[in-house]
């Protein structure tokens, strides 16, 4: 499973692999239970892929971040919780990503990024990371 394949609808709660696209939307399957829907021009879905993290000088893809809580975690899940207080949320994604924009990100977007993580780790979807430093 790439992360490409993964979207999020905004009206339902989650992650979804695409299944397969129609000529109105998707059918998808839900990463939490496996139940299979289908999404509708009307729904927003959104491809992981595409989500960008506002910061102050770059924006960054998400991808980016799941690769530096990779790292930072060992490959492991979050030292932190989704549930976490809002303070906790914010100073664990600044030691993440210290140039974000913290007039545009807010506390649920955190914790989507780590309830998000956390299920994407379970679902090896970052197999293909490495620990390892990337000179980039």
């Amino acid at each position: 499973m790439n992360l490409d394949e993964i979207i999020s609808i905004t009206s339902r709660q989650g992650l979804f692999k695409i299944i397969s696209k129609t000529r109105y939307g998707f059918i998808a399957q839900s990463l939490l239970d496996h139940k299979k829907i289908s999404t509708s021009i009307n729904d927003q879905v959104s491809n992981l892929i595409d989500i960008k993290i506002f910061g102050i000088s770059e924006e960054k893809s998400l991808n980016e971040i799941f690769k530096i809580i990779y790292k930072y975690e060992n490959g492991l899940q979050t030292q932190i919780k989704h549930k976490s207080s809002k303070e906790d949320l914010m100073n664990y994604f600044s030691t993440i990503y210290n140039n974000y924009d913290c007039e545009r990100l807010y506390s649920n977007d955190v914790r989507k990024i780590i309830q998000w993580y956390n299920l994407l780790l379970d679902k090896g979807v970052f197999s293909s990371f490495s620990l390892q430093n990337d000179n980039k």
